[in-house]
């Protein structure tokens, strides 16, 4: 899986990255190495405590200052056109984008409103849409985020919708899986 998003990060031109590691840590750094197999320069963010989705950009965010990042969450398969995404949340000029896609009627992922030009105005409650595990974010929202264990919703986006920062949603409707549970892993491909 983590592969799967260091080549889809790699076919859009982008070849420095972090890996958040935990559970296992040690058998994906020997398993990746440096990256240059994979012709990328792989950083490593060893996480003895999980600091969460949050918590974990924060922790990277060193490797990366002052600059723009596109996380991906590693347990995910989606072919989403990162480059497309980076052009929409460039000329947005929000701090945060999303990716986002129509969220199936009973499900448990929690419903993102998007606007008609992209931006989010909820998350939680209704909304068509919901969170793929894909986002770009601005400098200025990772320095939103506690150190520490964190949500990357709860203490990132929730707070800067609710203080009047832009943040958009960058609709996918490609292929999309999420891997994360053992369930959902055993049934794929679905």
């Amino acid at each position: 899986l983590i592969e799967y998003g260091l080549l889809l990060l790699k076919k859009h031109g982008i070849t420095e990255v972090a890996v958040n590691l935990h559970h296992l840590g040690e058998l994906i750094e020997r398993h990746l190495g440096d990256g240059s197999r994979f012709g990328m320069k792989i950083l490593y963010s060893r996480e003895p405590e999980i600091l969460g989705t949050g918590g974990g950009i924060k922790q990277t965010s060193s490797f990366f200052p002052g600059e723009p990042v596109v996380v991906l969450n590693s347990d995910i398969l989606m072919d989403v056109d990162l480059t497309d995404l980076i052009t929409f949340h460039q000329k947005k000029e929000g701090i945060a984008t999303m990716v986002v896609r129509t969220r199936p009627n009973e499900t448990d992922f929690t419903p993102v409103d998007v606007t008609k030009n992209g931006e989010i105005r909820r998350i939680g409650g209704k909304g068509d849409f919901m969170y793929t595990g894909a986002q770009v974010l601005e400098p200025d929202f990772i320095e939103l985020l506690p150190a520490g264990p964190s949500c990357v919703i709860r203490q990132g986006y929730l707070p800067a919708i609710r203080s009047g920062k832009k943040v958009f949603g960058y609709r996918h409707d490609g292929p999309w899986n999420d891997l994360g549970t053992m369930e959902r892993l055993s049934s794929f491909p679905p």
